[in-house]
């Protein structure tokens, strides 16, 4: 689907075929890097797919066999705020320092 609307913001004719008879979840979500949302920007379409799916309050990483937690990341707003508004790097750096000393 990028590769079609990148040919068809460039002027040419895209012709996207679906197999599936409707449109519908399948298997996990997907996760947006920065480049990514740069490039949905560039687009015109991030407002579109950020509207569509869901973003995470937080992340849990678990033991594969006990379930136990291991770590987790709390997406605070202020980690939401900056992603939105294009301080991704020094936004990371924040609120991967604040939940660091938040665990210890």
């Amino acid at each position: 689907m990028a590769a079609a609307l990148a040919l068809r913001l460039q002027g040419r004719s895209v012709r996207l075929l679906e197999r599936a008879a409707e449109f519908g979840e399948v298997g996990a979500g997907l996760q947006l890097a920065p480049n990514a949302t740069r490039i949905l920007r560039e687009w015109g379409v991030l407002d579109w797919v950020l509207a569509a799916g869901v973003e995470p309050q937080r992340i849990v990483l678990r033991d594969e066999v006990s379930g136990d937690e291991l770590t987790h990341l709390d997406l605070g707003e202020e980690c939401r705020a900056a992603r939105s508004s294009g301080r991704r790097r020094r936004a990371r750096s924040r609120c991967r320092t604040r939940n660091r000393r938040r665990s210890t």
